[in-house]
């Protein structure tokens, strides 16, 4: 497997990754027709849009495929994300395609992002999910995240139940044991 920035040429790759790991992952907690009005070509448009404005969208690919991705922002006055979290960072998105569960790829993808946020300046890093995705919370938590507050996030008018876990040594989180 290959870590590496996400290129234009990815953007279809990236957004058959959401796609499935939306419609498989969230099949119990989104509402369902958000999840069948999921479109591949809307999806690419706005992963180029994000590797055009030089966003920090790394990919993660296996036999020349991309399987997972994920984004990393700074967070400032000027995001959309809210300001008051322990760190002005925080790691956006972060899905594995679903026949590649288990596999240590959304761990490579986290210690990725951590040396991101490190190189930045950054010791701690933030992340959301939603409060029912017990998959994606048990991996944060077992690579050391702490649940720091609850809150909502909007998906077509709707507002979800979803926590916020904060990563608060990044060096022990990059040289956490390789045993997923």
């Amino acid at each position: 497997m290959i870590v590496r920035p996400g290129v234009k040429s990815d953007a279809v790759g990236i957004a058959k990754v959401k796609l499935a790991s939306w419609r498989e992952g969230y099949a119990h907690i989104l509402n369902p027709q958000t999840l069948a009005n999921l479109n591949e070509a809307e999806s690419t448009d706005r992963f180029i849009d994000e590797i055009k404005s030089d966003a920090n969208l790394l990919v993660a690919e296996k036999n020349q495929t991309i399987v997972a991705y994920s984004l990393w922002i700074q967070i400032n006055e000027e995001s959309p994300i809210e300001t008051d979290w322990l760190y002005p960072n925080m790691l956006a998105s972060l899905y594995v395609h679903p026949d590649h569960y288990g596999q240590g790829i959304g761990t490579a993808l986290i210690r990725s992002n951590a040396k991101l946020a490190l190189a930045n300046s950054h010791i701690g890093m933030m992340i959301g999910v939603f409060r029912d995705n017990n998959r994606a919370k048990s991996l944060y938590v077992h690579l050391g995240a702490e649940f720091v507050k609850s809150g909502t996030w909007p998906v077509d008018g709707i507002h979800y139940p979803d926590e916020h876990y904060a990563f608060h040594n990044l060096n022990q989180l990059i040289d956490f044991p390789n045993n997923n």
